[in-house]
């Protein structure tokens, strides 16, 4: 048998395999990987504001893993659903999105933190340079005064630090 001869053979019977496949479950397994990467799609574009898309893609999940055990549909066609790369990438992602959260969730939680200042303060850590906690603690009220409490304190630290490092250069 010729390599030709034995590439048709495979052909042949995979095209067999796929026509003998219960078209209800084919059809079914098509819609849903589209259904999914639409909706994939959309959350990672930040486009789902309802939280629609997260909610089908954990029950087209679910729907898959059902028709792998149910018992109505052929050890063949879960052997096709089994190897079908695309799906599985889909459901790669989905994994992720469950694993980790929403993308826009996170993106949104990001944004505030940024926003509203609460990181940077948690970043910036204030600690006197050596020898100025006298001189930290006699100009807090004018910074606070002058700045505000938030900016006060981080002007009030940095300019202790500048001080520090002029002093020892």
């Amino acid at each position: 048998m010729t390599t030709n001869e034995l590439k048709e053979l495979i052909r042949e019977s995979i095209n067999e395999m796929l026509s003998s496949m219960e078209v209800p479950a084919l059809e079914k397994l098509n819609a849903l990987k589209s259904e999914l990467s639409d909706c994939l799609e959309k959350i990672e574009h930040d486009n789902d504001p309802t939280g629609e898309c997260e909610q089908r893609v954990g029950e087209i999940n679910k729907e898959v893993t059902e028709m792998l055990h149910d018992p109505s549909i052929s050890d063949d066609d879960k052997r096709v659903i089994n190897s079908d790369n695309e799906l599985d990438s889909l459901l790669g992602k989905v994994d992720q999105l469950m694993k980790h959260g929403s993308l826009s969730v996170l993106k949104e939680t990001w944004e505030e933190a940024i926003s509203s200042g609460d990181l940077e303060e948690a970043i910036m850590t204030e600690k006197a340079p050596p020898g100025m906690a006298g001189w930290i603690k006699d100009n807090t009220p004018r910074f606070v005064d002058k700045y505000g409490k938030k900016k006060g304190l981080r002007v009030l630290y940095g300019t202790a630090w500048k001080m520090f490092y002029k002093k020892n250069k």
